[in-house]
């Protein structure tokens, strides 16, 4: 009895702790914050660059260096041959983005994936279509997995 009366005391101070701690909602009350773009680190800012202005149809904003900044129709994808200090490195044959799969609305996803595999390009899933739309998913030359998608009419 005593065990479970200290082990109730304790996630109350808990729950305390975290309610002054935390703020009590969203930090600006405002609409939701926009998205202005992905960043990724590639190994070779030019073949990167080919698979996503020819291949994927970004456009090109600017490119100094090491870095270049691309535009899809609504937000940014920047591309940086460099690496963040803060950021343990990858160990040989660790993927990039794990989990992360950004995705692009195209009308025709079966083509794109069709164009794509004649450019070179890895497809990691062939399109396929389901309830909602149809989805694909390719690699680029980092092994960056993006999604190919196209949402029906009153999908989500």
């Amino acid at each position: 009895m005593i065990s479970m009366r200290f082990a109730l005391l304790s996630l109350l101070a808990l729950g305390a702790c975290y309610r002054a701690v935390l703020p009590a909602g969203p930090v600006d009350a405002g609409p939701p914050p926009s998205m202005h773009h992905l960043l990724f680190e590639v190994r070779n800012l030019e073949a990167s660059l080919v698979f996503y202005q020819h291949e994927l149809g970004l456009r090109l904003l600017s490119k100094h260096g090491d870095f270049a900044m691309l535009k899809a129709r609504n937000m940014g994808v920047y591309l940086w041959q460099g690496h963040q200090a803060w950021e343990a490195p990858l160990k040989a044959g660790e993927p990039r983005g794990r989990g992360l799969y950004p995705r692009l609305d195209l009308q025709d996803v079966g083509g794109a994936v069709e164009q794509l595999g004649l450019g070179g390009v890895r497809i990691v899933q062939p399109a396929r279509s389901y309830d909602w739309g149809d989805e694909a998913f390719v690699a680029d030359p980092d092994g960056y997995v993006w999604a190919l998608v196209h949402m029906r009419e009153g999908a989500p």
